[in-house]
């Protein structure tokens, strides 16, 4: 039985690419935006980051070869932004 409301496969396809490429283009400001000196608290917006996480963790997720995707990689942006928050450490001191 099917439901004549479903969408077609080419249909959740071409949805996955745009929020994929969305997610890619705020990802790639983000390190922009590091790489340029904003320290990671003000240039990383975390919500982002976790929205992207839950995307690529609760939906079936699959990658093809890079000679057949025209994008980038979600998961390489989401490393190389955590890679410069690591050198990011603002060191807390006691007033008074």
């Amino acid at each position: 039985m099917s439901n004549k409301n479903a969408a077609t496969e080419s249909m959740v396809a071409r949805l996955h690419a745009q929020i994929t490429k969305i997610f890619g283009m705020s990802l790639a400001q983000m390190i922009v935006k590091l790489e340029d000196g904003c320290e990671a608290e003000f240039a990383v917006d975390t919500k982002l980051l976790g929205q992207v996480i839950t995307f690529l963790d609760k939906n079936a997720i699959y990658a093809v070869p890079e000679e057949e995707a025209a994008g980038s990689s979600l998961h390489a942006q989401l490393e190389a932004i955590k890679a410069k928050q690591r050198g990011t450490v603002i060191p807390l001191v006691r007033e008074g």
